[in-house]
């Protein structure tokens, strides 16, 4: 069994964008490449209806598993499979024939195997776009991924230009960088410190690299599983 958390039955908290990330790197090498056999959508009523096209998606070849924020893609080929966790959701590789528990609103097989989503208080989706996936209305005012190689410190720098609320505020505007949504208030910066209440247009460059610094830092533990440092 795959999931986010050490217990795959238990949640810790709302899934955020280092959570994402994890489950994305331990989906990819189960999906990509495998044909789709059947779907089968036990609860339509998530934060949205799964719409009736994501019921037709056996014969199509998973081509990739992305993360765009804490959105899933899964590449289809002709169209993305949008899987989003919400506050309580998980995903779990199990084996064909794996009974349904309460919870489990929607699987994914994949002839040896089936990608389950549990999620009991059904705030995620399970979405299909035809479109380019970066337009869809989700995604599309998403902010620069915060482990991105392209926020660098001159990028951090720019977004911060007439952009008068605390560097705290800043950081957590999806618009701008995208899943930092918790800044824990032990995050430290390396000097000179950028205050946490300073209005962000103010930070110089020089606090630019050491915010960058810090976001990478705590965003990378995360990622790696590191549950001393997370946003």
């Amino acid at each position: 069994m795959l999931g986010i958390f050490g217990a795959p039955h238990k949640q810790a908290g709302m899934p955020e964008l280092p959570e994402v990330e994890v489950t994305r790197r331990g989906l990819a090498p189960h999906l990509a490449g495998r044909v789709i056999s059947s779907v089968e959508v036990r609860q339509p009523r998530l934060r949205w209806p799964v719409p009736k096209a994501v019921r037709l998606l056996a014969g199509r070849k998973v081509r990739a598993v992305h993360r765009r924020g804490k959105y899933l893609l899964v590449d289809c080929g002709d169209g993305h499979l949008i899987l989003h966790l919400g506050m309580s959701g998980s995903l779990r590789v199990l084996p064909p024939g794996t009974p349904a528990e309460k919870h489990d609103h929607f699987d994914l097989v994949l002839g040896d195997r089936l990608l389950r989503l549990r999620d009991p208080r059904r705030f995620g989706a399970v979405l299909w776009t035809e479109d380019a996936v970066h337009t869809h209305p989700l995604i599309a005012n998403l902010g620069i991924e915060p482990l991105s190689r392209a926020l660098d410190a001159a990028r951090l720098h720019a977004l911060t230009r007439g952009h008068r609320a605390a560097i705290k505020q800043f950081l957590m505007d999806g618009r701008r960088i995208v899943g930092v949504r918790r800044c824990r208030q032990h995050l430290r910066f390396r000097e000179p410190v950028p205050r946490r209440h300073q209005s962000a247009h103010q930070d110089q460059p020089p606090d630019a690299r050491a915010l960058r610094t810090a976001l990478e830092g705590d965003q990378g533990h995360a990622a790696r599983g590191d549950p001393r440092r997370r946003l």
